[in-house]
């Protein structure tokens, strides 16, 4: 029988041997990555009903909702309801002549919604703990409680202050030891280090004001850098090159799509 000393000494065993890779993984030469590489591929692939659908067809199948919802209250007055029913009617008769499945779709809504949200939060799980590199606009945000300066880095410029922030799978929450190295947010930049899958929710404050910012990433950035490649980089990321290089290529698979 294994005694409880054997079992301590060997989550300890395994505890030293996860904080050696970590250690490991930080030293590493960095690969360059891209935000697109971030998300996890296989949350992308489930089937969508309604994104092909457009927008009017959209307009329709919202329209059957809430007025479907409307009519099963009791709120709506007499002279009211001969007048949703026949908008009700109108929307059902366009859906179904566009060759839409109203009752299928209906169905389906709530389990699409939530693969959609799955889609905005999974992260790769093969960046995990990785030495990475990439680049983007890092937008200053304070210091954490050990006195380390903190940025969200994100893909375009503008996010967060003009635009809304990327979905949280996309956004790099980054802290490091040095000084800002852009003139202003608008400057890309290029952060190295260690990526790790940390979900963080802050609020901080903007051009525009205050921000909520959702990441599920951070990086334990050990240069923060000009981006020696202002104008953008290659349609794929040099680390799924690699991958498919070493990998898909020899199983006869096509490259990766950027989009």
């Amino acid at each position: 029988m294994v005694t409880w000393v054997a079992k301590v000494r060997t989550r300890f065993g395994v505890g030293l041997v996860a904080v050696g890779l970590a250690v490991a993984s930080a030293h590493a030469e960095p690969i360059p990555i891209g935000f697109r590489d971030l998300p996890d591929p296989a949350a992308r692939d489930f089937e969508d009903p309604f994104r092909g659908m457009g927008f009017e067809m959209l307009e329709e199948l919202r329209t059957v909702v809430r007025l479907e919802q409307r009519l099963e209250s009791n709120e709506v007055a007499g002279d009211a309801r001969p007048r949703l029913e026949a908008r009700l009617e109108t929307a059902r008769e366009t859906l179904s002549a566009a060759g839409h499945d109203i009752e299928g779709l209906l169905a389906q809504r709530w389990g699409v919604a939530e693969a959609r949200k799955r889609a905005l939060f999974a992260t790769n799980p093969d960046l995990h703990e990785t030495a990475a590199m990439i680049e983007g606009f890092l937008i200053p945000a304070g210091t954490d409680e050990d006195g380390l300066r903190v940025g969200y880095l994100v893909p375009q410029v503008g996010m967060c202050s003009h635009m809304p922030p990327p979905p949280p799978n996309q956004l790099i929450r980054v802290t490091f030891d040095a000084a800002f190295p852009a003139p202003n947010l608008y400057t890309p930049v290029t952060v190295a280090g260690l990526l790790a899958v940390d979900e963080t929710d802050a609020t901080i404050f903007v051009l525009d004001g205050e921000v909520r910012m959702s990441s599920m990433w951070n990086l334990d950035a050990t240069e923060v850098t000009l981006a020696a490649n202002p104008d953008g980089a290659s349609s794929l990321s040099a680390w799924q090159m690699r991958r498919f290089s070493h990998g898909d290529r020899a199983a006869g698979g096509q490259p990766p799509s950027r989009n």
